[in-house]
């Protein structure tokens, strides 16, 4: 028997692999924003990312898995989007304009995302039973933003405390 030999971690087809599928994650959020989400399909998704129709099926188990990591992917953008605007934020006024800034600035650069969040938002509105994967991840997003601006909140609040001593 030979050596036991084993693969370390980013060889060629680990890094393969995942350029394949950021093509796919890319070209589901190009599809979902342009068509919508139920009007876009698997075969369309997987002709703009230039990949076969079976290929799809080796990196997500439905377009429903699909949609989660697109979900989350832009969720995960937006908050550090937001997180790294806020931290520069020196009072509770500033805080909010930044805040509202920063949102504004990344729904503009990135409207795939907008339609697909206001997609998102129509289908938890319409039948949250149907998909509480989606549910779960749309509030956990929101308690992740809440928790964001509390913490600058509270920072703010000590601020203003420090300055009038």
């Amino acid at each position: 028997m030979g050596p036991n030999i084993t693969k370390a971690p980013g060889t060629r087809r680990d890094k393969n692999k995942e350029k394949i599928r950021s093509k796919l994650l890319v070209a589901a959020r190009v599809m979902f924003g342009e068509k919508g989400i139920h009007v876009s399909r698997i075969q369309e998704i997987t002709e703009h990312a230039d990949v076969g129709k079976g290929t799809f099926y080796n990196y997500f188990k439905s377009k429903d898995e699909l949609l989660q990591a697109v979900l989350q992917n832009g969720l995960k953008k937006l908050l550090d989007n937001l997180q790294k605007h806020v931290n520069s934020a020196q009072d509770q006024q500033e805080l909010i304009s930044t805040t509202f800034n920063s949102l504004r600035e990344f729904l503009i650069d990135n409207q795939d995302y907008l339609h697909i969040f206001q997609q998102i938002k129509g289908l938890l509105s319409a039948a949250t039973e149907q998909n509480p994967a989606l549910k779960a991840m749309y509030q956990d997003y929101l308690e992740r933003f809440g928790t964001i601006l509390a913490q600058h909140l509270a920072r703010g609040q000590a601020i203003l405390r420090v300055g009038r001593q």
